[in-house]
Order: structure tokens, then sequence, then C-alpha cells
């Protein structure tokens, strides 16, 4: 409180503009709801809650999850939290964070990775530096016989708190575009025409948008990022499929490549129910398939093998198709939002 709005600090989590993949180690400290996304041992929760499955259709196989160990994206992964109190010599530890322990007979899953000081079993007192610590080294509990036995440094303890949320971003992408010739097709269409022509070495110019920066609300932006594509066959996913596409941008397969329904059931319609698994109504797919293959964006061929997002609409010179994101940036304290209304996009052959 008090601090002016201009220097406070923002985090955005479970940001879709980020494309780094995390969780390298299973499921271990992942919320029950997403174990299925992080960790390959836990195939069978697909549902927030394993009690209201329903056997609509088989299960994919035991390896094929929605997100293997080291393929997690930001939507999947939790909010860790960095607390550090350090020792001052004569304060006592009577004012303790408020907090349970979630199973009493298991340390799992890990909510909580911490390095104490204490006193151990030969007496001896240890104070920690949590700036020098790189590890979770445990602590010492006053409570065992003798006083002083070692604790593990991941253990499942929860501490209480309050989070306040606020709306700052919000974005939405686009399918990709084709850089259409316009002397490619019929001015009457017919049989004749032909959209699926384009320019091999187009360059673009600046997007026209509606509103414009000028008439958006005080404090508030639309920010566009772009994707650029050499080449994508006529009719894939890609160029038509928007409910192929997950909130990054990239395209994924509608069934597992490892998925086969079992006697008696047939393979879901993935056109009706997207990427729904066979429980919850998703589909899980991969970044690596164990075997070094990618399982999404399997039509596209990005320009320059670049798949991030880039700010500047010259990154797109060459590319035969292009993608758009745009970010809406919301007004923190106002609680506006800017909008777009039309957006246009123009290009030449070089």
């Amino acid at each position: 409180q008090g601090v002016p709005e201009s220097e406070k600090r923002t985090y955005t989590w479970r940001d879709t503009a980020l494309m780094t993949l995390g969780a390298p180690t299973t499921a271990v400290g992942a919320p029950v709801q997403r174990i299925s996304q992080v960790s390959q041992f836990y195939p069978f929760f697909h549902g927030e809650d394993p009690m209201t499955m329903l056997p609509l259709c088989d299960m994919p196989a035991f390896l094929n999850p929605l997100y293997q160990s080291g393929f997690v994206r930001t939507a999947a992964l939790p909010l860790l939290l960095d607390f550090r109190c350090f020792n001052s010599g004569s304060a006592s530890s009577g004012n303790r964070f408020d907090h349970n322990v979630a199973f009493p007979t298991n340390t799992f899953p890990n909510f909580r990775a911490f390095s104490a000081g204490g006193t151990n079993q030969s007496g001896s007192t240890t104070i920690i530096d949590p700036d020098a610590e790189t590890t979770a080294n445990g602590g010492f509990d006053p409570t065992s016989t003798p006083p002083g036995a070692e604790t593990p440094g991941l253990d499942n303890t929860v501490y209480f708190g309050a989070l306040d949320l606020v709306v700052r971003v919000s974005r939405a992408v686009s399918i990709f575009f084709p850089t259409v010739d316009p002397f490619s097709f019929s001015p009457l269409g017919g049989a004749t025409s032909n959209y699926a022509t384009t320019y091999t070495d187009p360059s673009f110019v600046e997007p026209v948008m509606f509103p414009n920066a000028l008439n958006q609300p005080q404090g508030t932006s639309v920010e566009l990022a772009y994707r650029a594509a050499g080449t994508i066959p006529d009719g894939a996913d890609e160029r038509v499929r928007a409910d192929m596409m997950d909130p990054y941008g990239d395209f994924f397969q509608g069934i597992p490549i490892n998925y086969a329904p079992g006697v008696g059931f047939s393979t879901p319609d993935v056109s009706v129910i997207g990427f729904a698994s066979c429980v919850d109504g998703s589909f899980p797919y991969l970044f690596d398939d164990g075997m070094g293959n990618s399982t999404i964006n399997i039509n596209l061929s990005f320009v320059g093998n670049n798949s991030l997002w880039r700010t500047s609409v010259e990154d797109l010179r060459g590319a035969r198709f292009f993608q758009v994101r745009a970010s809406f940036m919301s007004n923190m304290v106002t609680g506006e939002t800017a909008t777009l209304s039309s957006i246009g996009f123009a290009w030449q052959s070089n």
C-alpha cells in the first residue's frame, strides 16, 4: 500500500506468453487437479474430481499424459512463493506462519521446500542464511527424542494465506492466415478461384487497428505479436481449426499417437469434443513422443525454424502464413481494458 502505480512490480501467473517449459521431475508438489497434466505416473486422473469421472471411452495409453515431465507449460505449473527469514540473534519463534499438514502419515505431495536453523541432537546450533541456500536442507525437530532430529527439506506442510489477483492482461490468438496473391484468383469466383496461392517472399507494413492507441482507455493498450510459417498444407488444422489450438497458439493432434479404443468403444469425434480426453472431454498432446518427435504443430514449417512470438511486423518477412496474438493490457487501478474491433494487415511481394 502507498506504492505509486508506476513503481509496482507485477507477475502474471500462468502467463501464456511464456513458451518456456518446466517441471523436470514428475508431479512432486503439483496440485491434485493438475496431476494428469504434469506426470506420466498418474495417467488415470484426468478430471478435476476423480469421483465424478465416467468411463465414456478408454483412457489414453499409460505414457501419454497431457504434459510429460520437463514439458509442462505455465498453465499447469503451481505458483511458488519464496519467504526468507533472517536470524537476528534475539527474536523468538513464537509467532509462526499458520499452517497445516496435508497428510500426517506421508510427506507427499510436497507443498513446501525449506531450510531452517536450530539445535541438533548433539546440542550444536545451526544458523541458516536464506540467501546462501540453494537446496532445501530441512531443519531440526525439537519434539523428537532426543530433541534435534533432522527433518527432510521437502514435506506436505501447507501455509495459509490470501492472494489478491487483478486482471492485467488478456490474450487472443488467431489461426494462421495466408499471404494471398490477389492475382491468383478470379474476382468473379467460381472454379478458377484459388485462395491457396500465396506470395513466396512477402513483406508487411504495420497493421491498422480500430480503435487505435489514442482512442483506448487511459492506461490500457493492445500489444501485437507474430509468428511466421513457410508452408502449411491445404485444409490443415492450423489454417481452419481454431478449436484445435491451445492458449499459446500451438496446434495439437486430436487423438494421441498411441491411443486405441478398447473392445466395445469407438473413437470419439474430436471435431466435437476438441482436445478433450476420454474422461473429461480433452485429448492430451505431447511436445515429445519419447523418440524426439513433437506432436504439436505437425503441419507447420516455421520460417527460420523459429516458433517464438516476435513483436515486430518486420519479422514476418518471407512468411507465406502468419499468426497474430493480441495482448489486451488493462488499467489495474480503474479496471478498464483495451478493446479491438478490427485489424487490417497488408503485404506485398518482393
